[in-house]
């Protein structure tokens, strides 16, 4: 008999992450990945995660929206561009 008081852990896979990340923002897919941090016990890496996420954002926004017009478009380069590095 399995022991049920032994869960493993609830982890998002990587695949999820990235296309949250993609599709959404870099924010929701820190913050999957802040709960991945969670479940596997590494609490004091989540707030230097965010605080990237936040500050790369914020970069990546003012630096293309002074290039590119668009706002739909600098999001969604942004978003990309994020995943890929």
């Amino acid at each position: 008999m399995t022991d049920l008081s032994e869960e493993k852990p609830k982890i998002y896979v990587k695949a999820v992450v990235l296309i949250f990340s993609v599709l959404l923002s870099t924010l929701f897919g820190a913050l999957l990945f802040a709960q991945n941090l969670r479940e596997i016990g590494k609490k004091k890496e989540i707030f230097n995660i965010f605080l990237f996420a936040i500050f790369w954002n914020t970069l990546l926004l003012k630096i293309l929206g002074m290039m590119i017009p668009n706002p739909l478009v600098v999001y969604g380069i942004t978003n990309t561009v994020e995943v890929c590095c």
